[in-house]
């Protein structure tokens, strides 16, 4: 029976989680957009590190803080960081805040999914395709696959999966049951002119 109680109820005060959530996003929306969209608020509050770590005070703590403290942190958080939406931020990489892109971001990360199968992501895995579809065929590519890799270890590891696949492809071709698989010492690039034996 309590193993049963325990799985029909969640771990945390689904109250109190929503009350915080409902304030942490009043706060981010105040501070964050209003206050960062606004051309008379500067665009950020500088501080030298030194200062900026007594302020804020970032030292790990052995227990938990109260929902209030928690509030506070984000504000301060806020409050001393870049404000990258500020009409005066200009980088040559972005600038500006895009709601929708925003919410889109929000509700990813409100998800928390995986999002590399359609098991666990069905409607991202879906909408990857469609996106991938687009660009090959803006690059008048036909009849390709793809997947989206955000990080580089990754990217870097299908690269000499794909390598190795080739080189064994080839390797067999040419040796046809005649020995050794691999005569040559198969080397792997992982950055411009960085070859890994």
């Amino acid at each position: 029976m309590a193993a049963e109680d325990s799985l029909s109820s969640p771990g945390l005060d689904r109250v109190a989680g929503e009350k915080f959530l409902q304030e942490a996003f009043q706060i981010m929306l105040e501070e964050g957009i209003r206050k960062g969209m606004d051309a008379s608020e500067k665009v950020c509050i500088w501080k030298e590190p030194e200062e900026l770590q007594r302020i804020l005070d970032l030292n790990l703590k052995d227990s938990g803080e109260p929902h209030e403290r928690l509030l506070e942190r984000c504000r301060d958080v806020i409050r001393y960081s870049v404000k990258t939406c500020h009409p005066r931020f200009c980088n040559q990489l972005f600038s500006g805040l895009d709601p929708h892109a925003l919410a889109g971001r929000m509700i990813t990360e409100m998800l928390n999914t995986s999002q590399y199968t359609y098991e666990i992501a069905p409607v991202f895995v879906l909408m990857e395709e469609v996106v991938l579809k687009k660009l090959q065929k803006l690059v008048g590519w036909e009849k390709e696959s793809g997947y989206f890799q955000g990080l580089v270890f990754f990217y870097k590891f299908f690269r000499g999966d794909i390598c190795l696949t080739k080189l064994c492809l080839q390797s067999l071709l040419e040796k046809q049951n005649k020995g050794t698989i691999f005569s040559q010492r198969i080397r792997a690039t992982t950055a411009p002119g960085e070859l890994v034996p």
